[in-house]
């Protein structure tokens, strides 16, 4: 009887399954995960290494970890003082219902501009 496999070759991690009494088993890997990174290395003596995309994404998570747990280490982002927000709308229903609003400025018929000392009261301005 011919034996049939499946192979999901994904662009990060692969699997591949066989067809056992009618029924599909994923076969585990040498390292004894159901899925295969698809990203190969290769070690310093050129043998090939599977282990290239399981390390990046310990490292990519390990960095994440890092930079989230001091949130002053990274400075909330600041347009700058005066602020200035324009919008520009498809039809002229939104610009009519928030032209009267304090700080806010009809340009023409789609355009309106909301203009605050900081950023968060000029788009407050919009939506609150």
């Amino acid at each position: 009887m011919a034996k049939i496999i499946g192979i999901d070759l994904g662009t990060t991690n692969s699997v591949v399954a066989i067809m056992e009494g009618g029924q599909p088993k994923v076969l585990i890997n040498n390292q004894g995960s159901r899925i295969t990174p698809s990203v190969v290395g290769f070690t310093d003596k050129g043998d090939r290494s599977a282990q290239a995309a399981r390390v990046a994404r310990e490292a990519i998570e390990a960095g994440t970890k890092q930079a989230l747990s001091d949130l002053n280490a990274v400075q909330p982002y600041d347009p700058g003082k005066p602020s200035e927000i324009k919008v520009e709308f498809k039809w002229t229903g939104p610009v009519d219902k928030l032209r009267h609003r304090v700080g806010v400025e009809k340009l023409d018929d789609r355009t309106i501009v909301s203009r605050a000392n900081d950023w968060w009261t000029a788009w407050r301005q919009f939506f609150f």
